[in-house]
C-alpha cells in the first residue's frame, strides 16, 4: 500500500512538473 502511495505522489510531482514547463 505504501508503494501504491509513493507511486501516486510521484506521479504527482511529474504532473506538476510537466504543468510547470508548459506554462
Amino acid at each position: 500500500m505504501k508503494y501504491i502511495f509513493e507511486t501516486k505522489m510521484m506521479v504527482r510531482d511529474y504532473e506538476c512538473d510537466i504543468e510547470g514547463i508548459v506554462n
